[in-house]
């Protein structure tokens, strides 16, 4: 068996320092308040009910693997989020509004790179916001 000389582990040592600085930035934060007070954010209106305008996004949306939309009638509102990893990277509050319609708050964080903020614009904030400007009918469709 060989045994690595002081050069090869200064080489391996080099080639793991690149490998890691090379990585992806870690995105999303740590918890829930801090995605809410440091995150990016969007409200978006709709003349649908909160819970039509969710299941619509549901439907349309290309949502990630570890997404949860939900229903929560005792709190008159449907929640979207997107956690993983111990990281908290999207939410979305959908809750109906006393004159009518609803709206929804759309939280992302704010360390999003381009390619992310891409994915989130295409996959989910359009269709969203697609989902937004439709009638009670043709959600029936």
């Amino acid at each position: 068996m060989r045994t690595a000389t002081p050069m090869h582990l200064v080489a391996s040592l080099t080639a793991v320092s690149l490998l890691a600085a090379c990585a992806a930035q870690r995105v999303g934060y740590g918890d829930r308040a801090t995605l809410l007070a440091e995150g990016d954010s969007v409200v978006i209106a709709s003349t649908l009910s909160a819970a039509a305008l969710a299941r619509c996004f549901e439907t349309d949306a290309t949502l990630l693997p570890l997404s949860v939309v939900r229903l929560e009638p005792d709190l008159g509102r449907s929640l979207y989020r997107l956690q993983g990893f111990g990281l908290w990277l999207e939410e979305a509050i959908f809750r109906d509004l006393p004159t009518g319609g609803s709206e929804v708050q759309y939280h992302w964080p704010a360390n999003y790179d381009a390619r992310w903020r891409s994915q989130l614009e295409r996959d989910r904030l359009g269709p969203l916001r697609a989902c937004a400007v439709r009638t009670t009918e043709e959600t029936k469709q």
